[in-house]
């Protein structure tokens, strides 16, 4: 199993999901993860408040500790 991609790896992949103007499947294959699980990611930020204006704003609420899986 490798390893798991840092707070600050899904906050900055987060921000280039929403506001980079591409493709979230393009994001994704860009950064070496799965769709599925960069969706997940913006799913859970947006839930729990991370994201302002479509912006992830802290890579806090994205720690491990709150993946809902």
């Amino acid at each position: 199993m490798g390893t798991r991609p840092t707070a600050e790896f899904r906050s900055e992949a987060l921000r280039l999901a929403l506001t980079s103007g591409l493709s979230r499947k393009q994001v994704a294959s860009d950064l070496g993860v799965g769709f599925s699980t960069l969706s997940r990611w913006i799913v859970t930020a947006q839930r729990t408040g991370q994201t302002r204006n479509g912006l992830a704003t802290t890579a806090r609420g994205l720690h491990s500790s709150h993946r809902p899986w």
